[in-house]
């Protein structure tokens, strides 16, 4: 586990000033990976290809080293990155909270209408 302590000369509480930050990051992270999703659908269309059998594909050197699919395997890369940060944002909690930052920004990550992650295998 791992821990910060924040120290400030300043006698206004910095909690909120942190949940702030906090949850403007998380924003900013999940429209990042609303954009990736974006674009690993276009490219899923473009091919007719589910991005898991792409990567798969593309980590058995089973397709041709070309710039899009360069450019499908960063994106995809990327969305999971995002999502991680995503993740390690909603887990995190103050040391006097128990309520992890995730209930306390009151955001949550919602998969799309459909129920199901367009490049992921079915579940």
């Amino acid at each position: 586990m791992a821990e910060l302590t924040l120290i400030s000369p300043r006698q206004r509480p910095l909690q909120p000033l942190v949940e702030g930050a906090l949850r403007n990051e998380l924003r900013l992270v999940e429209a990042g990976i609303r954009r990736s999703e974006q674009k690993l659908r276009t490219f899923e269309a473009r091919y007719g290809l589910a991005t898991v059998e792409f990567v798969r594909s593309y980590e058995n050197d089973e397709v041709a080293e070309t710039l899009d699919f360069a450019e499908w395997i960063g994106e995809y890369r990327l969305w999971e990155r995002l999502r991680e940060k995503a993740e390690t944002l909603r887990e995190l909690r103050f040391a006097d909270c128990a309520v992890p930052m995730s209930s306390a920004l009151f955001l949550r990550e919602d998969p799309p209408s459909d129920g199901r992650w367009p490049w992921r295998s079915a579940e």
